[in-house]
């Protein structure tokens, strides 16, 4: 892995370039980044088609039972981490 970016530009560039070469099902796909008009940065990524966590709890009341967290939420976050550890990342 390079060295660490001092700046922040440099480290937003370096996160790009890793987020670009991730593939894993539970990692959501950056397809590209572009700076638009009023120079921000816009990232565009994979559709995630099942929405994010916050919306599902709300579907679920607000709360989710032991095996709903242990399933839906914490064995695709392990895996996912474990995929970056694999690539020497976090």
């Amino acid at each position: 892995m390079a060295a660490r970016c001092p700046l922040p530009s440099c480290r937003l560039k370096r996160e790009i370039e890793i987020h670009s070469q991730l593939v894993h099902k539970h990692v959501a796909r950056l397809y590209g980044a572009f700076l638009d008009d009023s120079q921000r940065v816009v990232l565009v990524q994979e559709f995630a088609a099942r929405g994010d966590l916050f919306h599902v709890m709300q579907r679920l009341g607000g709360r989710m039972p032991p095996e709903h967290v242990a399933e839906l939420v914490m064995r695709p976050f392990l895996e996912a981490l474990s995929y970056l550890h694999s690539r020497g990342i976090c």
